[in-house]
C-alpha cells in the first residue's frame, strides 16, 4: 500500500511540474514607476482627494493555448500620496456640523494577488483573447501615523471572486493589451491600529478595473482605472475608561466607502 501511495504521490508532483513549465513559458516581469490620481469618500462622512507618486514590481502570466491554464498575477507597490480632506466638525451636544478641510500626505502599502484558471477564448492570426477567472487578494496598509499625532495606520485585507478578460494584440515587436476585471467580495477585515485594535468586518464589495498595458522590447506603459466599494462593517464594540474611571461602551462602524483611482505605469519589462 505505501509503494502504491508513493507512486500515485510522484505521479501527482510529475504532472504539476510538466503543467507548470508549460504554465509558465510566457511569464512576465515588470519593475517601474506608478503616478494617478486617487479619490477616497465615505457616502456623506468625508472625501479626500489628491495625487499618487511611487513604484510597483509585478508579474503575471496567462495562459497562450487553447487549453486550460493557470492564470497567475501578483503586484506589490509603495506610493506616497498628496491629499485634500473635506469633511466635518460635528457638536456632541447640538449635533450641529460645520465644515473642516486640510491638506495632508500619506504613505501607503498595497499589494496584490490572483490564481485562477485562464481559457484562451479564441485566436485571430497572432493575437489571443483570454478569459480567465479564480480567487483575488488585495491588501492596503495607510501609514498616516507617521505625519499626524493623531493619525493611526490602517490595513485592509480584502478577498474576491474575479471575472476578467484580456486581449493580447500583437503587431510585431509591439505588444497591446486592454484587460478588463470585475469582482465581489467575499470577506474583508479593516484594522485601525491604535492603544486597542478596531477591528471592522466588510463582507459587502466590489471591484472594477479596465487598463490597457503597451510593450515594445523592455519597454512598458500601462494607463489604468481602478475602482472599490464597500459597504457598512459590522459593528465593533470596545470600553473606553474615562478620567474619572469609568467604562462607557462604544460602538463604531467602518462606513460604507468608495476609491476611484486612475493613473499609469510605466518602466522596463523583463
Amino acid at each position: 500500500m505505501r509503494k502504491r501511495g508513493s507512486s500515485v504521490k510522484k505521479f501527482i508532483f510529475l504532472s504539476f511540474i510538466l503543467f507548470a513549465t508549460d504554465a509558465f513559458a510566457d511569464t512576465n516581469f515588470y519593475l517601474g514607476g506608478t503616478f494617478g490620481h486617487h479619490t477616497y469618500k465615505e457616502t456623506i462622512y468625508m472625501e479626500q482627494s489628491g495625487y499618487l507618486a511611487g513604484g510597483i514590481a509585478k508579474f503575471q502570466h496567462y495562459g497562450t493555448s487553447r487549453e486550460a491554464n493557470l492564470y497567475l498575477f501578483a503586484s506589490a507597490d509603495y506610493a506616497r500620496k498628496n491629499y485634500t480632506y473635506k469633511g466635518s466638525l460635528t457638536n456632541i451636544l447640538t449635533d450641529a456640523k460645520t465644515p473642516y478641510q486640510f491638506k495632508g500626505a500619506q504613505n501607503n502599502y498595497g499589494a496584490d494577488a490572483q490564481i485562477g484558471p485562464a481559457f484562451n477564448f479564441r485566436e485571430i492570426g497572432d493575437d489571443s483573447w483570454v478569459l480567465f477567472t479564480g480567487a483575488s487578494y488585495r491588501r492596503f496598509e495607510d501609514l498616516n501615523d507617521l505625519y499626524s499625532p493623531y493619525g493611526y495606520r490602517r490595513i485592509r485585507n480584502s478577498f474576491f471572486w474575479t471575472l476578467g478578460t484580456k486581449y493580447i494584440w500583437k503587431i510585431g515587436n509591439h505588444i497591446i493589451t486592454p484587460s478588463l476585471m470585475s469582482g465581489t467580495s467575499v470577506y474583508s477585515k479593516n484594522v485601525s491600529k491604535r492603544d486597542v485594535d478596531v477591528i471592522h468586518r466588510q463582507k459587502a464589495g466590489s471591484l472594477f478595473e479596465l487598463s490597457v498595458s503597451y510593450e515594445y522590447w523592455f519597454f512598458w506603459i500601462e494607463p489604468y482605472f481602478k475602482y472599490q466599494h464597500f459597504d457598512n462593517s459590522k459593528k465593533f464594540t470596545e470600553m473606553i475608561t474615562l478620567f474619572n474611571g469609568m467604562q462607557i461602551e462604544n460602538v463604531t462602524i467602518e462606513p460604507a466607502n468608495t476609491t476611484r483611482e486612475i493613473g499609469f505605469n510605466i518602466g522596463i519589462r523583463f
